[in-house]
């Protein structure tokens, strides 16, 4: 048997499969979150560009749009599910749509009528009966004050940040959403 110094020519190549390996990892893993960058990038694009299309959801949308923006935000839900997007993404983007979107009790009336698109609240069983996920995120079991949650006050800002904060943990826990995360959280499921 070949030998280098004290180590045999076997005993080199198992050595040299052993880094070769370890490369190999390091490039995969590195390769790998890149990938899952670019995913999360390209899909926030899409869902970016998606919400600009929508110009009067604050003023009196159209049907249209309003079937446009229930699609969207299913879509959104489905990401958020299946961990395709960050979990401060999933929080941002909950904190907006409980601005536009009706949120339900176990009876199935609107919580917030007089803070959500109009018709979707008036509507509601129409708009919202091919879209079980989105009916399950919003049908809430906790009590919340929905005048803090929509307050403009000043003065209130810390509980109102913190009252949409337990409304968005809700929804996020009624789609089942944190499984994905809890391997990063660290005691807490979002920065307050």
């Amino acid at each position: 048997m070949i030998e280098f110094g004290n180590i045999s020519f076997k005993d080199w190549v198992e050595i040299a499969t052993q880094v070769i390996t370890a490369v190999g990892v390091l490039i995969a893993v590195t390769a790998y979150s890149i990938s899952r960058k670019s995913l999360y990038l390209s899909t926030i694009e899409k869902c970016i560009e998606g919400f600009r299309n929508l110009k009067n959801l604050n003023k009196q949308p159209s049907q249209e749009e309003i079937e446009k923006y229930i699609d969207l935000v299913n879509e959104e839900l489905f990401y958020f599910q299946h961990g395709y997007l960050p979990i401060e993404i999933a929080d941002e983007w909950i904190d907006g749509m409980i601005d536009f979107l009706p949120v339900f009790n176990k009876k199935w009336n609107v919580l917030n009528p007089n803070n959500c698109i109009k018709d979707l609240g008036e509507k509601h069983d129409r708009y919202f009966q091919n879209y079980p996920q989105l009916v399950t995120a919003f049908t809430i079991k906790e009590q919340y004050d929905f005048t803090l949650i929509y307050s403009s006050d000043t003065k209130s800002s810390t509980k109102r940040k913190s009252q949409r904060r337990k409304l968005i943990i809700e929804i996020l826990k009624n789609l089942k959403v944190l499984k994905w995360y809890k391997p990063l959280q660290k005691g807490k499921i979002f920065k307050s």
